[in-house]
């Protein structure tokens, strides 16, 4: 009688194994819970929400943009440490098919070197490139790259 007990816990134990197993919870949708997070400010659940999103895209350009958005964390690029700023580009090169994409790699770089300080003007392949920038996307990145120095930022703000 007790190898009969001991075999119908057994089954017991395996049947409750495989209704845990069976359930996943709830399914996220991590780019709008990122992107939630970008808007509020909250830059570190933002970069984890995106990279959770491009685990199942890897190759989501926009994901990449937004990554590397949230990954300046609302602060200027010449403040960022030399490897934020390599996962940062990146992350926009992953993006290079974006406009808005490659106007914010343009800004980090020009802001990192400082050299809105040596030149006064944009080439105007870049101005051109700045105007192919959405208005949300233009938004987004004056409200989190603060910049206002460099003269893609200007360019931007101009345009807005």
């Amino acid at each position: 009688m007790a190898g009969f007990w001991i075999a119908s816990q057994g089954g017991e134990i395996i049947q409750n194994a495989d209704t845990i197993n069976n359930y996943a919870g709830p399914k996220y949708d991590f780019r709008v819970l990122g992107t939630r997070a970008l808007h509020s400010k909250h830059y570190e659940r933002a970069v984890s929400h995106f990279s959770s999103a491009l685990m199942d895209n890897p190759s989501d350009a926009d994901l990449h943009y937004y990554i590397a958005l949230a990954l300046l964390r609302g602060r200027r690029p010449n403040r960022q440490s030399k490897q934020n700023l390599e996962d940062i580009t990146r992350h926009l090169g992953e993006a290079a098919s974006l406009p808005h994409a490659m106007v914010l790699y343009a800004l980090v770089i020009e802001d990192y070197n400082l050299t809105w300080q040596q030149y006064t003007s944009i080439p105007a392949a870049l101005v051109k490139l700045t105007r192919a920038v959405d208005g949300e996307r233009r938004r987004e990145i004056l409200g989190h790259v603060p910049a206002p120095e460099a003269r893609i930022w200007k360019e931007l703000r101009r345009r807005g």
